[in-house]
């Protein structure tokens, strides 16, 4: 998830984002996508995208998946440490995946280790519907960016495909 930045080369500009309890975070304006930055993404949505509800933003550079939920889409924040820091310096809450609500963040856990490998924010609740009657509750639909130089995508909130198939834990957090 990491590697564009090694094979990129150093960005130049660096921007401060600080949490609420005004903890810098190392913040990073990324690249634009090169040609096989585009090309690995287009890959990634054959391969997965048949599940995801819609591509909202084609491929882009400049921020990765916490950069669109807590740098408004302006900085890549690398470093997953950071990541917790804003959760526990800006008052998040864990909650079940039945309490979540449009606006709160889904932290992906990789469970080989139990480190944040991804952030997404929920941006809709959906139900599913066999005929005309509604089945089940309504469940969260997610919006993702995979990395520094991907698009932005809609998906399930268990429809997440990182660091090589490593199997991830979802996990809903609020400020509410």
């Amino acid at each position: 998830m990491f590697e564009d930045f090694r094979l990129l080369g150093t960005p130049e500009k660096r921007i401060v984002v600080q949490t609420k309890l005004g903890n810098d975070l190392d913040a990073i304006i990324g690249p634009e996508p090169s040609q096989q930055c585009l090309n690995n993404f287009e890959v990634l949505r054959k391969r997965h995208g048949m599940h995801w509800i819609e591509i909202r933003k084609p491929p882009s550079g400049g921020y990765n998946c916490a950069g669109m939920v807590w740098a408004v889409r302006r900085a890549h924040l690398p470093q997953p440490s950071d990541w917790q820091l804003v959760l526990d310096d800006d008052g998040y809450r864990r909650i079940g995946q039945n309490e979540a609500k449009t606006g709160d963040i889904v932290v992906y856990v990789r469970n080989c280790d139990n480190e944040i490998s991804h952030i997404g924010r929920i941006c809709r609740m959906e139900s599913l519907f066999s005929g005309s009657a509604e089945i089940g509750s309504p469940t969260p639909r997610v919006l993702s960016k995979w990395d520094v130089t991907s698009g932005e995508c809609i998906h399930a909130i268990g429809d997440v495909h990182l660091d090589g198939g490593e199997t991830v834990t979802p996990i809903v957090y609020t400020e509410r």
